[in-house]
């Protein structure tokens, strides 16, 4: 029987991160690459309705301040999506907004999650492996 050490990860599928700074997209591919994370990229939350909606992924990360459509009105059509044809997909927030309140606003928006600007590599991987996206 093999053995898998503590640090190794097994990815079930692939991920949709919509987020609008050059930066951090260029950060959470490089995360996404050092895992072995197949995933799809966008710079707004309508690009990312739109590229849910004609793919099959494992679970979202939307930024919350984007241009075109924000990350919580994002929310709320991929729910609603979900509501008329079935499933859940973990969607988990990215954002420098991690106060108590703004938390609150998230969960109750539908957010499955959240991930708090700067985050280290380590941050994602324990949030994706909480909702079950990696093992």
């Amino acid at each position: 029987m093999e053995s898998k050490s503590e640090n190794s990860l097994t990815f079930l599928s692939k991920i949709l991160v919509a987020e609008d700074e050059l930066i951090n997209r260029t950060l959470l591919l490089s995360i996404c690459k050092a895992f072995e994370i197949e995933c799809d990229i966008v710079s707004d939350g309508l690009q990312a309705y739109h590229k849910f909606t004609t793919n099959t992924y494992s679970a979202l990360l939307l930024d919350i301040e984007m241009p075109v459509m924000n990350g919580l009105e994002a929310l709320e059509k991929i729910r609603l999506y979900e509501s008329e044809h079935g499933g859940h997909i973990p969607v988990i927030a990215v954002t420098s907004h991690s106060d108590k309140a703004s938390r609150e606003v998230y969960f109750k928006s539908g957010f499955d999650d959240y991930l708090s600007k700067p985050f280290k590599p380590f941050e994602l991987a324990a949030i994706l492996k909480k909702l079950k996206v990696i093992l």
